[in-house]
């Protein structure tokens, strides 16, 4: 025979009701009684029947994630720390990967609906924004990470793009840099313009000029930078530094860089974005912005959450949770006083072997 809640709230000495939420974690009940209810719940080999518990309480515990690109570190961590705060509310998570394209936004978001999750996180796109509209409209819980809309009102968590590159730049120019490029990422996007704005602002306030061609859009993978590397060694005069959109790009511009015997930083210096696990494990250790992934994705769960349990009232107006970035120093910038322009050392060879992410 099957043990029911009604079981449990018996030998409890407590209310169905106070069972119910101490099994699905809701507030108000006390930890001693939670405690005693889960014990018993252990020792019972009580196991709730989902589909009825979500009949009853129109709610099916799972909260949707859909990223640009989980192969990035980046949001692997994000999703981690998603996956944290779920789990200790009893919430499954349901992964999805947009691969940078519109269409399988769409499609995730309607895929996510028809699965009847609870709420979503998103890694918006920016392109179209018509299917969040909607989710707004109905009033669905939805929470934005890294990217946001400013004319929408979603709650999101971002970094301090801006602040990040900033540093970034000004570290660069501090050094003796002058011809810095930047491996920007999806134009138009949230992190991408604050950072080409910080990128800008301090070219200015140096008094170096901005040459357009020494910006080049990335949509942040392995290949992308592997393939921007090639065209960064068409520009003439060479770039003396460069920033990349991410530590990915980074690495795939490292290993072009490698295979052209360019010498980072003797010839070329290079920073990159995130601070991910490798980042410092690499043969020139990457100079990079360390974003705290692992806490974005712990505070927009943990704002998603709040949102389906009622306890957080939709705003009209919404200010972005900005998380602090920070420069991280290491080997792959030097003195810029040493760097030569190496044109005859790293010829640009068309037809090379592309690397795919």
């Amino acid at each position: 025979m099957n043990v029911t809640i009604k079981d449990i709230a018996r030998l409890a000495g407590v209310s169905h009701t106070t069972v119910a939420r101490a099994l699905n974690g809701q507030p108000g009940v006390s930890q001693e009684t939670r405690a005693r209810i889960l014990e018993l719940a252990r020792r019972l080999r009580y196991s709730s029947n989902a589909l009825a518990r979500g009949l009853v309480t129109r709610r099916s515990q799972s909260i949707g994630l859909l990223v640009p690109d989980m192969a990035n570190p980046f949001y692997v961590q994000v999703a981690k720390g998603i996956e944290k705060v779920a789990v200790d509310a009893h919430c499954s998570l349901v992964v999805c990967n947009s691969d940078h394209r519109q269409e399988k936004e769409i499609e995730y978001v309607r895929f996510l609906r028809e699965k009847q999750v609870d709420g979503m996180l998103v890694v918006p796109l920016q392109k179209e924004k018509q299917h969040f509209v909607d989710l707004w409209l109905d009033k669905f819980p939805l929470v934005f990470i890294d990217r946001f809309f400013p004319d929408l009102p979603v709650e999101c968590v971002v970094s301090d793009n801006y602040g990040g590159a900033k540093q970034a730049v000004e570290h660069l120019v501090q050094l003796g840099y002058r011809r810095i490029a930047f491996l920007v990422g999806t134009r138009g996007g949230y992190a991408a313009e604050e950072r080409l704005r910080a990128y800008h602002d301090v070219l200015q306030a140096a008094g170096l000029p901005l040459h357009e061609e020494y910006v080049l859009e990335t949509r942040g993978g392995y290949a992308d930078g592997y393939r921007r590397a090639q065209d960064l060694l068409r520009l003439d005069p060479l770039p003396d530094a460069v920033l990349a959109a991410n530590d990915v790009v980074a690495l795939g511009v490292m290993r072009y860089f490698t295979e052209q015997r360019v010498r980072i930083p003797a010839d070329i210096a290079l920073v990159g974005f995130d601070d991910i696990d490798f980042a410092g494990m690499l043969p020139v250790p990457l100079t990079t912005v360390r974003q705290h992934p692992l806490e974005i994705g712990e505070k927009a769960a943990q704002i998603l959450l709040d949102l389906i349990e009622g306890r957080r009232e939709r705003q009209l107006t919404v200010q972005p949770v900005v998380f602090a970035a920070e420069l991280v120093v290491r080997q792959s910038c030097g003195a810029a006083g040493k760097v030569k322009n190496h044109r005859a050392l790293a010829p640009c060879t068309p037809g090379r072997e592309e690397h795919d992410s």
